[in-house]
């Protein structure tokens, strides 16, 4: 095996054809690790300085984790690609090579110049990575609760996957809807991208709004980052988008992924007019059906420990930080 730094975006992005082949065949990715999703951030979002570690065997690219370096007053911080609008921030490594890689990966990085500590956030507990740094280094942790819902393999009903509190209130939700002009739930189309972000970025903001904030979805580089990315999640079959229509208006909008049997609700908004239909619940209600529908094992609500992901019924998971110094 051969395990070297990639300095740049431009080095980052000659890898994607690779980068992908890799992804397709890694046991648990997550969309977030996804050339879709990280190489769009690098040219919004991200700082000039990028470090990637990748891992080859025979030329095949068998492991891959990327980093950007921010300045932190004196400090140079190291910190995983995608930082500020991902909640899962793993490596990707391909199947039967989790632990020599992951071993490879975290002694190349300790080599390399230009960071003086690593603060590596939203590692799942079963990351080798992270089982990696815990074996090999003095790091500190700190974890974070990302409640998932399990809701095995059979077509069963959604009222069967979630407590019969949650049902019954959906149940009134859409009664409630019918009562206010009729209700639509609706899967938009690929072409229809740019649509379902401008009903998104315009419900998330007045959904804010009517509580006096922004909102993470207002700034232009990050609206600029999702109309680039969600064409190329979707083109990949990974993005899962839903938007809820009460008579004539679009009520709700739920934007979210899934990837090898597990779904995630990324980000959703409501126009908060129509508050007493309940359009939050139903867009969330609509996707899980559809992970249902897929067959999907888990349905992640990511990170954040709101009260209203217990109500689904979704139980707490851990996503670690972990940080370390040179």
């Amino acid at each position: 095996m051969r395990c070297e730094a990639v300095r740049g975006v431009p080095a980052l992005s000659a890898l994607e054809r690779e980068w992908w082949r890799l992804f397709r065949a890694a046991p648990s990715p997550a969309p977030f690790q996804s050339p879709a999703w990280l190489l769009p951030w690098c040219r919004h979002l991200g700082p000039a300085d990028i470090l990637a570690v990748q891992v080859q065997d025979h030329a095949e690219l068998v492991g891959l984790v990327s980093f950007s370096i921010t300045k932190k007053g004196a400090e140079r911080v190291l910190r995983p690609l995608g930082s500020g609008v991902t909640d899962i921030c793993d490596g990707l490594t391909a199947p039967g090579y989790e632990r020599e890689v992951a071993a490879s990966v975290v002694a190349t990085l300790l080599d390399e110049p230009g960071w003086d500590r690593c603060a590596w956030d939203g590692l799942p507990s079963s990351s080798p990575y992270a089982q990696a740094i815990e074996e090999q280094l003095h790091a500190s942790r700190s974890e974070e609760i990302a409640p998932v819902l399990a809701i095995g393999t059979d077509a069963r009903a959604l009222v069967e996957a979630i407590p019969p509190s949650m049902a019954a209130n959906l149940h009134a939700c859409r009664k409630r809807a019918e009562r206010m002009g009729g209700l639509l739930m609706r899967i938009p189309a690929p072409a229809e991208c740019e649509r379902f972000l401008d009903a998104l970025f315009a419900l998330h903001a007045a959904r804010w709004r009517s509580g006096g904030e922004q909102g993470v979805l207002g700034h232009a580089a990050v609206q600029a980052f999702h109309r680039e990315a969600l064409p190329a999640l979707m083109e990949e079959g990974l993005a899962r988008v839903h938007l809820v229509e009460v008579g004539e208006r679009v009520a709700a909008a739920h934007y979210g992924f899934a990837a090898r049997g597990r779904h995630y609700y990324y980000i959703g908004g409501f126009d908060p007019e129509l508050r007493a239909a309940g359009p939050g619940h139903l867009a969330v209600a609509h996707a899980i059906e559809r992970a249902i529908s897929e067959r999907a094992e888990l349905f992640h609500f990511l990170r954040g420990d709101e009260p209203y992901k217990r109500r689904w019924g979704a139980e707490p998971t851990p996503l670690a930080t972990l940080s370390f110094r040179r």
